[in-house]
């Protein structure tokens, strides 16, 4: 685009597709036609959108959109899953137009929150939750499941599930990882 657009992860996808996402300022050359979110928000220019772009084994542009609402979004890393779909996971400040209402955290939760979204092969949406107060990594298992890790504040104090290590927050912000199904469903969450 033609302002600040930066890339702060890279995945490859099983096919050789390679995986970018960051954060960008340009309200052009980054999203494409049937993507997930085409248009860059205008009226709070100064806040970046975080991204996802995917490009063939011979660098060609397949698809990018735009991830985010009327606050502040950075995408920090992204996974390829063994059946194509992109995850990003980042931070946000946006209260609008990041979560699924059926995914496991719907409800932004105050200041910064971190997020979690799923792409098709193609580029399409298919799920988004907010997670955490930041999600900084993301890794997928053999069998698509998603596991995330980050920090995790006040507003999180539900966060981790019965019986696992750390139930209970224990400092100001802790350290979580949270194991996602492929639909977004939690199966276990800890500090």
């Amino acid at each position: 685009g033609r302002w600040l657009d930066g890339a702060q992860a890279i995945a490859v996808a099983p096919n050789g597709d390679v995986v970018i996402g960051g954060a960008t300022a340009s309200p052009n050359a980054i999203a494409t036609a049937g993507a997930h979110d085409e248009t860059f928000d205008t009226v709070y220019r100064s806040y970046p959108d975080a991204f996802a772009a995917r490009f063939t084994v011979t660098g060609v542009l397949r698809w990018g959109t735009y991830v985010g609402g009327l606050g502040e979004e950075s995408g920090n890393a992204v996974t390829v899953t063994s059946d194509g779909s992109v995850v990003l996971v980042g931070q946000t400040t946006s209260v609008d137009s990041i979560a699924t209402p059926e995914s496991s955290w719907p409800q932004h939760r105050g200041g910064g929150d971190g997020f979690v979204s799923v792409f098709t092969e193609a580029g399409k949406r298919r799920w988004s939750a907010y997670l955490g107060d930041l999600c900084a990594d993301v890794a997928a298992t053999s069998d698509n499941r998603l596991v995330i890790t980050g920090i995790a504040g006040a507003s999180w104090g539900d966060l981790a599930s019965v019986n696992t290590h750390q139930m209970w927050r224990a400092g100001k912000d802790d350290a979580f990882i949270t194991v996602l199904t492929t639909s977004g469903t939690r199966e276990w969450s800890t500090y």
